[in-house]
């Protein structure tokens, strides 16, 4: 199929050649029930580019949540040749009704 009168595309095939590529996501959830209730959520992503086609996919979260029910989590999912990952959450710390949650992951795909 030729995709035709679309300028603003690109011939990926003319300009250079696809090998791969990394992503990476990240999902905060914070809920929290009471009379001084408060839910905190935060998430950063980013990719680079490497030198000869290779890249670098970071995502972070961050989950707080207090009140008399509070409950927070974070997911993370990614791709890529190496993919590292890792999630947190603390319930109740010190028996007070709070939960922060964390997670992070990194994706890597190797250069060409």
């Amino acid at each position: 199929m030729l995709i035709e009168n679309l300028p603003y595309f690109e011939n990926a095939s003319e300009t250079s050649s696809i090998s791969g590529s990394a992503g990476t996501t990240v999902t905060a959830d914070a809920v929290a029930f009471g009379s001084t209730a408060t839910a905190l959520t935060r998430t950063n992503s980013m990719t680079k580019i490497l030198p000869k086609y290779g890249f670098l996919s970071i995502s972070r979260g961050f989950g707080f949540a207090k009140g008399d029910m509070a409950s927070a989590q974070v997911t993370t999912a990614g791709y890529g040749d190496i993919v590292v990952g890792s999630t947190n959450s603390t319930p109740n710390i010190r028996n007070k009704p709070v939960d922060v949650a964390t997670g992070v992951i990194v994706a890597i795909t190797l250069p060409s």
